[in-house]
C-alpha cells in the first residue's frame, strides 16, 4: 500500500496554480485544508474527477492534501503511523513553507519527502502533481507515483552511491526501501555489495552506470 501526501494551503492553490488547472475542479476555501480540518482525502467520482473528502488520518492507500501548518507533533503522528505499517509514503512539501527543510522527515524510512514550488522553472514538482490530480483520467495514484516521484526517488539513491563507504546510510534511506519494494532488491543488493569493497567512486563507476541505466530506464 502506498500514498502520497501534498503539503500545501488554499492561497498556494488559489495564487499559485495556473487557472487551467484551478478551472478543473470545484475546490474553494471551505473544502480545501486548514486549520481546523487540515487533512482531506483525494476521493475519485464518476467522471474521474477529485472531491475533497475531510479525514482524520492517513490510514488508507491514496492521495491526500494536509494543511502545511499542521503542527509538528501532529504531523509526527500521522507519519509515525505510515512508518509501522512500512507502508511508502511520498512526501511533497513546499521548500518555503512551516515543515520546509529535509532534515525535519529524515526520523522515517518508508517516507520519501521532497521539497517543491509552484514557481516555474526548477523544482516546480506541484504543477504536474495538480496537473494528474484534476484530470479526466484514472489511476491517479500511480501515475503521480510514476511519474513525479519515482524518478526523485531513483536519482536520490543513485547520487548517494556517488559517495563510497555509505552503505547504512544507504540501506537505511527511504529511495532503498522504495526501490526495493518495487522490485528492485536483487539488483541493488548486487551492486552494494561492490560498492562496499571499493574506497573510490572511480572503483565501481560501470555498475553504478548499469543500475542507473536500468532504474532510469524503467522509470521513462
Amino acid at each position: 500500500m502506498k500514498r502520497v501526501v501534498l503539503l500545501t494551503n488554499y492561497y498556494s492553490w488559489d495564487s499559485g496554480m495556473p487557472f487551467e488547472i484551478r478551472k478543473r475542479v470545484n475546490w474553494n476555501e471551505d473544502s480545501y485544508p486548514n486549520e481546523d480540518n487540515p487533512i482531506a482525502k483525494c476521493v475519485t467520482n464518476k467522471e474521474y474527477r477529485i472531491i475533497l473528502q475531510p479525514v482524520a488520518n492517513l490510514s488508507a492507500e491514496g492521495c491526500y492534501l494536509v494543511f502545511d501548518e499542521i503542527s509538528k507533533a501532529s504531523l509526527q503522528v500521522l507519519f509515525d503511523d505510515c512508518e509501522k505499517k512500512k507502508e511508502q509514503t511520498f512526501v511533497l512539501f513546499h521548500s518555503q513553507g512551516f515543515h520546509n527543510t529535509q532534515n525535519k522527515f529524515n526520523r522515517w524510512n518508508y517516507l520519501f519527502p521532497y521539497g517543491g514550488m509552484h514557481e516555474e522553472g526548477w523544482g516546480n514538482s506541484y504543477e504536474p502533481v495538480f496537473d494528474i490530480l484534476t484530470d479526466s483520467e484514472g489511476d491517479k495514484l500511480n501515475r503521480i507515483v510514476n511519474s513525479v516521484f519515482m524518478p526523485l526517488v531513483i536519482h536520490d539513491f543513485t547520487e548517494k552511491c556517488l559517495v563510497p563507504n555509505k552503505r547504512i546510510e544507504l540501506v537505511n534511506s527511504p529511495s532503498y526501501h522504495i526501490l526495493c519494494e518495487q522490485g528492485f532488491k536483487n539488483e541493488l543488493d548486487a551492486f552494494l555489495k561492490k560498492y562496499e569493497s571499493c574506497q573510490s567512486s572511480s572503483e565501481y563507476a560501470e555498475d553504478w552506470d548499469r543500475l542507473n541505466d536500468l532504474l532510469k530506464g524503467v522509470s521513462e
